[in-house]
């Protein structure tokens, strides 16, 4: 320490959350969520996840060349039949191939973000429940399983929760999730304590209490004069601290494993949230408010991409529509 610092104290100015990994062109760099946000709301950048990391990758802008007319083009060597020909294999080519990949390496027509095309097919619950068992999983995934599951929540979402997020009463617990991708933040999502597995998350956030914090965030201080000098309210110094436990230890590659071992290869982690938004809509109870109160989605049109298909909920359009058209036997009177 300087001997100009004696005369100074320092206070507390700010705490800055760690960076998050992102992919730029290719290249994995460290950046701020506030640049990430800005980044990824730009035109120039398509955004997309590979492997669970965030990618941003630049638009290629396509110059055409400039026409001279003082060139003649080029005579065509391909002879008009030959030509058509050609055309005719390459489309019954294109329509036998199984898939056609993009880029990326998904298959083209398809959702990106999934390889074996998105699911909408919804499980019942005790179908889900039987392989949850047989999958054997260990303490901490099978909790990141049924939480996901129980709250809809994005990969992210879940992996970036901390203990202290999860509260609990007499009668319910209580999960506080910090959204992402512009979704309105919500209040606190309740899960009842009488449902499945919640033994299993109260015995594992009690494992998680006890460790040491984990979470790390720089705090930076500022040089204070005991006489309120102005010039002196400059930042001097920055250390990182560690002030909470996160909940879950897995990286977001493992997240997605949980997935594909319990529920099948064709599966992945978004799929707990078109579950839980599915079943909760397909609810006599249930209304579009209680959905965007659940999820923080804030377009109605992007709520409708969340529902899927029940055979449950179709079996019970049949009995409904039988009911409306049904009509009452009237028996013939008979005049006396």
């Amino acid at each position: 320490m300087l001997m100009s610092d004696i005369y100074f104290k320092y206070e507390k100015v700010e705490a800055i959350e760690d960076k998050i990994l992102v992919r730029v062109n290719g290249n994995i760099q460290r950046m701020s969520t506030k640049e990430y946000e800005r980044l990824a709301k730009d035109t120039k950048y398509s955004v997309y996840e590979k492997i669970g990391l965030r990618c941003l990758d630049l638009k290629l802008v396509v110059i055409s060349p400039p026409i001279i007319s003082n060139i003649a083009p080029m005579p065509s060597v391909v002879e008009p039949v030959k030509e058509i020909e050609q055309l005719k294999d390459d489309v019954l080519k294109a329509s036998t191939q199984h898939a056609i990949y993009d880029r990326r390496g998904c298959p083209t027509g398809r959702h990106y973000h999934y390889k074996a095309g998105k699911q909408t097919s919804l499980l019942e619950w005790s179908e889900i429940k039987q392989k949850l068992e047989a999958a054997y999983l260990d303490l901490e995934h099978k909790v990141y399983f049924v939480l996901t599951m129980y709250l809809g929540t994005r990969r992210q979402e879940l992996l970036q929760t901390t203990v202290n997020d999860l509260t609990f009463d007499n009668e319910k617990m209580y999960v506080n999730i910090l959204r992402e991708k512009n979704s309105e933040q919500t209040e606190p999502v309740p899960i009842d304590l009488t449902m499945d597995y919640m033994k299993d998350i109260i015995a594992y956030h009690k494992q998680r209490s006890e460790l040491k914090p984990t979470k790390k965030v720089i705090v930076r201080y500022k040089r204070v004069h005991p006489d309120g000098d102005k010039k002196a309210f400059t930042v001097s110094t920055s250390r990182i601290e560690k002030i909470d436990r996160w909940m879950f230890s897995i990286s977001s590659g493992t997240a997605l494993r949980i997935f594909k071992k319990t529920l099948g290869n064709n599966f992945y982690t978004h799929y707990g949230r078109l579950w839980s938004l599915s079943t909760i809509g397909s609810s006599p109870e249930g209304s579009i408010v209680m959905l965007k109160s659940r999820s923080g989605i804030k377009s109605v049109a992007v709520l409708g991409q969340y529902m899927g298909q029940s055979r449950k909920q179709l079996n019970k359009s049949s009995d409904i529509l039988k009911n409306i058209t049904a009509t009452p036997d009237i028996a013939t009177e008979t005049k006396i």
